[in-house]
């Protein structure tokens, strides 16, 4: 059947859980239907319905999507019809025959199906291997899938039996209704497809909608190298034409039946790999855990925990493409190969972790604070490195799965001994540490949270941890003449001194220390090459050809500077090129610039987060960022409705939607925000974040109207979400302030306040964000339509009393500090005479200085 190659292929691609199986009618041929007799093919089926019309002179030329519209409009009760084609086209366990068993054995990463027959559930039902979880149109959306292989999905591309006919891709009015609206789950299986090998069984490639989906796109490129993987397709009659048309799509034809291919399956099972070896090649920190005593009773917490952190290794080799000193983000190899110079912090920060430890402290906080480049994360890793060599157990993770606290916990409840957690990108889970700690009462030894972000983020979104448990602030200093030297001596050896080359030691190092007080990315970047650090990244990225490969590398950036990774699918999907010439770009055009990361290399990301932001910075109120922008979000729609909140793809789409974000990468342009909101409204129609966000913008822009319209949207789509309550006291707030009569403000202002002062009641003690909104509106009301001093300043009294309890809750948050030194000085100012009184101070968040924190311009 497959020859040598193509087997030990294959069974590669099966033994890392990279194969996709694609089902066509022809799978079915072994089983019989509810009459007992076999699954008929489109010809008898179309013949079959003919008889059942009473047309006693059938054309044999008629298609069966033909016939099946003829079905449907002849006016036959819906019931009797249902039941023929049931009888037809479904069946009973006693009819499937036990060879189809072994497909249930085996770990597919998908499985798709023209069918609409249901034999495959049948035999899912009956075996040992995963649950089965269908996915059918047109209901169906696309959703992630299970990464513990406890189940698989099956996705019904045409719609699934038992079910309405009018469910299904069967008629030609249902074939050319399904190719003029655009169906997720084909896109799906056409991006998955292109990045996965796929098995296709049963179909002789004339799936009509499949290969629209293909062709939608560009045609692919001359001279363009096949960068697909490669797949196969399994018929009984292969002719040569059809060998040439599989080969366009980088199908090879092997020339075999269902029974051979499931024949095939039982004789290679043994070399195969079973649910427990493919979880640790693709979930490799499972290996460690499982070694735990209590590992069985308590799998599934371990499981999510090692989804979500990775073991500090002891060792690692030296990578022989490292490419760390030219910028980008470090890995585990550079880190033990010694790659990283020396930072003065590092053993402070270790002697601080070690001494709570020693010291027995339940839980303790350490941040690492800078800004974008200054080598948060390389400390990072090289603080759980040193650790290691400690002898303390030590885990990382870059935020980008975010673990219910409890689980965390659960799971550190079955360590012997303390723990160290490091989180890099910590900014993504700041807002449930306090909830964390809290959990972590639980666990019997000491636990080490160690968070690197940034310092005004951390200033931003830590408010309430001061107040739960100490936390220790380094500040990552400027660098020091020795860690020039050492740095200089590493680029030496590493062959990676750029223009530092023909100087002399004194040279070299006047060049860093003219550069000192910038970010160690920055100071290495522009030391070695001569160039400002905008200049090289200017010239990079504009470099990029052709413009298409530039705006794929946005999208990829786009999602790096907001924390996360995309999957190669995701990338494909981002572009309406063919996917060989878009999986050309990433190998050819990008390399070097979007980098491949995880245990089968498919998580993509710029090679630093702080080079993605000034991409961005780049093409800032650009019609080519505005592109990225809505394919990337065009891509990632079809799976938010049926995502976790806490999976990366919905956390990766409430940042990119956040309206002070869209405001920032658009000059805060409100027009060029509401193309973005516009042009993806039909995609988000039924999410509530996207509503919230866009009445947000429009409360920005001070359109008061939309803004209400938009928030009542979100309201009515989740009435209980806190961020909306808050957006919706916010807003009668605001409307209360320009209200045209003082009995209007009155109303608005009780009705704002009563929607706050719930969230403070609730949500509250882990965020300060009601509290803020709630003392800047007010203060501002009070300023509007409050001029008698008395009443002023009983107002403002209050208002000083709730802004001190915000703070009380909050230490640590900024903002709110700042907007209480406001709120003080215009209760002092009430003392004074009304002549020499000055004017009151207002507080107004700087919104540049928020967009320069996000997208890195420090």
């Amino acid at each position: 059947m497959f020859s040598k190659q193509q087997a030990s292929y294959l069974r590669g691609k099966l033994n890392s859980n990279q194969v996709i199986l694609f089902l066509g009618a022809g799978f079915s041929t072994l089983a019989k239907n509810r009459l007992g007799e076999a699954f008929p093919a489109a010809s008898q089926l179309a013949a079959d319905i003919a008889v059942y019309l009473g047309h006693q002179d059938h054309d044999p030329r008629m298609t069966l999507k033909q016939m099946f519209e003829l079905l449907l409009r002849s006016g036959k009760p819906k019931n009797s019809i249902s039941v023929f084609i049931n009888e037809k086209l479904t069946t009973v366990a006693a009819y499937v025959p036990t060879e189809y068993d072994v497909l249930a054995s085996i770990f597919w990463h998908r499985i798709y199906t023209s069918n609409v027959d249901n034999v495959l559930p049948l035999i899912y039902d009956r075996g040992t291997g995963p649950s089965l979880d269908v996915i059918s149109y047109p209901d169906g959306e696309p959703s992630d899938r299970d990464p513990f292989l406890g189940h698989l999905q099956a996705v019904y591309l045409h719609g699934k039996l038992p079910g309405p006919l009018d469910h299904l891709i069967f008629s030609q009015h249902q074939y050319a209704l399904s190719s003029t609206v655009r169906q997720p789950l084909y896109d799906q299986f056409i991006r998955e497809y292109s990045t996965y090998c796929t098995i296709f069984v049963g179909t002789s490639f004339d799936w009509e909608l499949a290969l629209q989906y293909i062709e939608l796109r560009k045609q692919r490129r001359r001279n363009i190298n096949e960068h697909r993987p490669r797949s196969f397709l399994i018929d009984p009659d292969i002719s040569t034409s059809k060998r040439a048309l599989l080969k366009v799509y980088n199908i090879e034809a092997i020339e075999a039946g269902v029974g051979d291919f499931l024949s095939w399956l039982r004789s290679n099972k043994s070399e195969i790999a079973d649910r427990e070896a493919l979880l640790l090649k693709t979930v490799p920190d499972l290996k460690l855990l499982s070694a735990l005593p209590h590992y069985h009773d308590h799998v599934g917490t371990l499981r999510q925990f090692a989804l979500a952190f990775t073991g500090v290794p002891m060792v690692g080799d030296r990578a022989s493409d490292s490419r760390y000193l030219l910028g980008t983000a470090p890995t585990w190899e550079d880190i033990h190969t010694g790659l990283d110079v020396s930072r003065s912090i590092t053993p402070t920060i270790v002697d601080e972790i070690t001494d709570a430890i020693e010291k027995r402290v339940p839980t303790s906080v350490v941040a690492v604070l800078g800004s974008g480049g200054a080598g948060k994360s390389t400390i990072l890793k090289r603080l759980g490195v040193e650790l290691v060599i400690h002898g303390m157990r030590v885990y990382h993770t870059d935020s980008s799965q975010v673990l219910a606290p409890h689980t965390i916990a659960e799971a550190l409840i079955l360590f012997d001994g303390p723990t160290v957690l490091l989180f890099d990108n910590a900014e993504l889970v700041l807002r449930e540490l306090h909830n964390l700690i809290s959990a972590l009462v639980y666990v019997p030894n000491p636990v080490v949270i160690v968070l690197a972000t940034r310092t005004n983020t951390f200033d931003r979104l830590a408010g309430k941890l001061e107040s739960s448990v100490k936390v220790r602030q380094y500040q990552i200093p400027h660098l020091t003449r020795t860690e020039i030297v050492g740095l200089i001596r590493t680029l030496e050896q590493d062959g990676k001194l750029g223009k530092l080359r023909g100087m002399s030691e004194k040279q070299r190092i006047r060049e860093f220390e003219v550069r000192a007080r910038k970010q160690i990315l920055v100071a290495m970047r522009e030391a070695t090459s001569g160039l400002g650090f905008d200049e090289i990244i200017r010239d990079e990225f504009e470099t990029i050809q052709p413009e298409e490969a530039r705006t794929l590398c946005l999208c990829v950036a786009l999602a790096t500077a907001a924390g996360y990774f995309l999957t190669k699918p995701e990338f494909v999907g981002c572009s309406p090129e063919d996917p060989a010439t878009t999986l050309h770009y990433l190998n050819r055009n990008l390399n070097g610039i979007v980098v491949a990361t995880g245990p089968n290399q498919d998580r993509l990301s710029v090679r630093h987060r702080r080079i993605a932001e000034h991409q961005i910075v780049e093409c800032r109120g650009s019609q080519v960022l505005r592109e990225a922008y809505c394919r990337l979000l065009n891509v990632l729609a079809p799976r938010i409705n049926a995502s976790h909140w806490r999976a990366r793809v919905f956390q990766m789409y409430r940042e990119l939607i956040n309206h002070t974000t869209v405001l920032e990468y658009f000059y805060e342009k409100v027009e060029e925000a509401r193309r973005i909101y516009g042009s993806i409204e039909s995609m988000f129609a039924s999410n509530y974040h996207f509503w919230l966000q866009y009445g947000s913008l429009e409360m920005e822009a001070g359109d008061l109207e939309l803004a209400e319209n938009y928030l009542h949207q979100a309201h009515s789509l989740k009435g209980n979400d806190g961020y909306v309550v808050n957006a919706l006291g916010d807003l009668a707030l605001r409307q209360g302030e320009v209200a045209r009569s003082p009995a209007l403000a009155i109303d608005l202002r009780y009705e704002g306040e009563r929607l706050l002062r719930e969230q403070m009641e609730g949500d509250g003690a882990t965020s300060a964000y009601s509290y803020h909104i709630y003392v800047l509106r007010m203060y501002n009301w009070i300023r509007s339509w409050i001029n008698e001093d008395g009443l002023r300043t009983r107002e403002l009294a209050d208002l000083k009393r709730i802004v001190h309890e915000g703070m009380d809750r909050h230490p640590l948050n900024k903002p709110l500090k700042e907007l209480s030194k406001v709120i003080d000085r215009a209760y002092l100012y009430m003392g004074i005479d009304k002549s020499k009184r000055p004017k009151d101070p207002i507080y107004s968040p700087r919104r540049r200085e928020r967009g320069q924190r996000r997208i890195g311009i420090e």
